[in-house]
């Protein structure tokens, strides 16, 4: 009987198998009319054999285990010992972002800096972004608007410019910038129920180091009359930027032609002020928005409790959502994510922690759907959906403790699941189906980066516990094992589905175990027994 998908994205919830102690095991024989295993053309009756593994086989290999292995072949240790991670409550979260009141408006203050005053100020704010042509030559002299204190919107900044200088232009709740504009530490931007384009050909962007309010807004990038659509990376396109110290909050707002190839320049970026230390790292609540046609989605560096929430992520050039660089806390709900051109939907990347991933839609990525990269530890990827994405579902590399539970992978054009060079990975409760790679690839190998910039106690090492996936229809297979590097694997089995493990790897695998009865614990270990290069295992 066919297994049904079920309605509306959300993946099944199957009820994860008790762990517990058993006195044996067995392997099963092959059923009536099944296939036989060309690795054992002469199966012996179901009786015999597994009699003969019960008193020769299993004997021998409980004297290769080392004397201090406690509890025997199958002993429960910590590394099984898991339970799941609590969910963050989105409803609160929810409740939260929309409670957050718009602030009152308040005396400003308002100075234009000249152009000699701004290549300090694009030293501080703008880092690679000051490379651009737009701010060579003659364009170099563009002057910059400085909202120094106060709460504000945009048509009280315009007031208070001088005339003769239209770098901000307001009317009928429509703004067009005309240069870059910064608010500094201590002051507030609330842009409400308006239009704001921002003038690539006069290097528009909107810098804030105090609070930035967008609700109802839309800012687009505009230039020569239309929109500033994506030509080429190193192009210039206006941004928005977020620094520490300051915090953004946008609701059912629109982002789109936004960002380019410098950094913090990408689009829409919550990044740390260095030389500014004692100010609290940038934060902030994107919720119920669409951002389309930015360079980079989202990009975070060293942000903290950043909250992102129901939002339309389309479109977008290199990655649809990139916290990055020591960025925490981080929570990442709700959201759909399609289309993305050239990488991955959502990467956590380099040092990202305590932070999750929940209940995401990812579509049409040039990468992997989701992609957890570079010691970006202890992530909770949960209830999220991955489908025809041009990489894997969901990608582990170099990150350690992830706990991916509840996921739908399918239609992917790699691996449902992939994990490498990865410690303590949980794959639990999880359907992957029909993606063009294998169902879970698990694997050790070479990073494409120097171990020394994963610390000094990265080895490329992987081990993990499989529990209670559903796979069925991956081309190459189900479950795929393969590396020196494996350290252990564990798989508590309840699939509804006919599934394979295979295990492979240089003569350095110098032990496994393989354990298979209805509902056990299978653990292979590569210290336990002998293995060949590769071991086939039909689970039933």
């Amino acid at each position: 009987m066919k297994s049904r998908e079920p309605r509306g994205g959300t993946p099944p919830e199957p009820p994860l198998l008790p762990l517990r102690r058993r006195p044996g095991f067995r392997f099963r024989d092959r059923e009536e009319g099944e296939e036989r295993d060309p690795g054992h053309p002469h199966p012996s009756p179901s009786g015999r054999s597994t009699m003969t593994f019960r008193l020769v086989v299993l004997p021998l290999l409980l004297a290769l285990l080392p004397a201090t292995a406690s509890g025997g072949i199958l002993a429960l240790d910590r590394r099984l010992d898991w339970s799941p991670p609590p969910t963050p409550d989105l409803s609160a979260h929810r409740a939260e972002a929309r409670a957050v009141p718009l602030p009152a408006t308040t005396p400003i203050e308002v100075e234009v800096l000249p152009a000699e005053r701004l290549s300090r100020l694009r030293s501080r704010y703008l880092d690679a972004a000051a490379q651009s042509p737009v701010y060579g030559g003659d364009r170099g002299r563009i002057p910059a608007i400085r909202l120094v204190r106060g709460t504000a919107d945009p048509e009280a900044i315009a007031a208070r410019l001088p005339g003769e200088t239209p770098l901000l232009r307001c009317r009928e709740r429509s703004c067009e910038l005309r240069a870059p504009l910064f608010v500094d530490t201590g002051a507030t931007l609330v842009i409400a129920d308006r239009t704001v384009l921002l003038d690539a050909d006069r290097g528009a962007m909107l810098v804030a180091a105090g609070r930035l309010f967008l609700e109802r807004a839309t800012l687009t990038g505009r230039e020569g009359g239309g929109p500033a659509l994506f030509r080429e990376p190193a192009r210039f396109r206006p941004f928005l930027l977020v620094l520490s110290g300051g915090e953004g909050i946008l609701r059912d707002s629109r982002l789109a032609h936004l960002g380019f190839a410098a950094a913090r320049a990408y689009g829409l970026t919550f990044a740390a002020d260095r030389p500014q230390e004692g100010l609290p790292p940038p934060t902030g609540t994107i919720s119920r928005s669409e951002i389309r046609g930015l360079y980079y989605g989202f990009y975070s560096d060293a942000a903290r409790g950043v909250r992102i929430l129901d939002n339309l992520f389309r479109d977008n050039i290199r990655y649809g959502i990139d916290p990055h660089d020591d960025s925490r806390d981080l929570l990442i709900a709700g959201n759909r994510v399609e289309g993305t051109r050239e990488r991955h939907g959502i990467i956590l990347s380099r040092r990202v922690r305590g932070s999750a991933v929940i209940g995401n839609r990812v579509s049409g990525s040039g990468g992997s759907g989701i992609m957890l990269d570079r010691r970006s530890d202890r992530i909770l990827v949960a209830d999220n959906l991955l489908e025809n994405n041009g990489g894997d579902g969901i990608s582990v590399y170099e990150s350690d403790g992830a706990r991916l539970l509840r996921n739908i992978a399918r239609g992917n054009a790699r691996t449902g699941i992939r994990v490498r060079n990865s410690r303590g990975v949980v794959i639990a409760g999880n359907r992957i189906v029909a993606n063009r790679d294998a169902g879970i690839r698990l694997y050790t190998g070479p990073a494409p980066r120097t171990a020394a910039e994963f610390g000094p106690d990265f080895a490329a090492r992987t081990s993990g516990l499989l529990q209670n996936n559903f796979l069925a229809a991956n081309e190459k297979g189900d479950i795929v094992v393969r590396g020196d590097g494996i350290e252990w694997l564990a798989l508590v089995r309840d699939n509804p589905a006919p599934a394979a493990l295979r295990i492979g790897g240089a003569a350095s695998w110098r032990r496994a175990l393989a354990a298979v009865t209805g509902g056990a614990t299978l653990l292979v270990d590569s210290r336990l027994v002998p293995s060949p290069d590769l071991i086939r295992l039909p689970l039933p």
